[in-house]
C-alpha cells in the first residue's frame, strides 16, 4: 500500500485539527500557512512533517490537497493554481471551507 500524503492549506481551527488527527494516525501531513510562526507551532506539536508559506511550493503528485480557508480564499487558491493542480497526476482536491 502506498503512503498517504495530505497537504493542508490553512492551519486554523479546522485545518489544525485535521493535521493533528491525521498525523497521529501516521499520515504524512504537509502544512501551508501565511505565517512562519503558524508552521513552527504545527511542527512543534507534531502536526506536520513539512511546511510551506506558498501553496504552489507545497503541491505534489499522488497527494490529497485539503483547502481549509474561508471560501473566498479557497476559490482564489483554485483559480491561481488550477493549471499546476491539473498537471499533477494523482493530486486530489477537496475543501472544508468556512464563511
Amino acid at each position: 500500500m502506498s503512503e498517504i500524503n495530505v497537504i493542508i492549506a490553512g492551519l486554523g481551527l479546522i485545518g489544525g485539527s485535521l493535521a493533528a488527527c491525521w498525523s497521529a494516525q501516521g499520515i504524512s501531513v504537509t502544512g501551508v500557512a501565511r505565517q512562519a510562526s503558524t508552521l513552527a507551532l504545527a511542527r512543534q506539536r507534531g502536526w506536520i512533517a513539512d511546511g510551506y508559506l506558498s501553496l504552489a511550493d507545497s503541491l505534489r503528485p499522488n497527494s490529497w490537497l485539503v483547502l481549509c480557508g474561508p471560501l473566498s480564499l479557497n476559490v482564489q487558491w483554485l483559480k491561481n493554481h488550477a493549471q499546476t493542480i491539473n498537471a499533477l497526476p494523482g493530486l486530489y482536491v477537496t475543501d472544508v471551507g468556512s464563511c
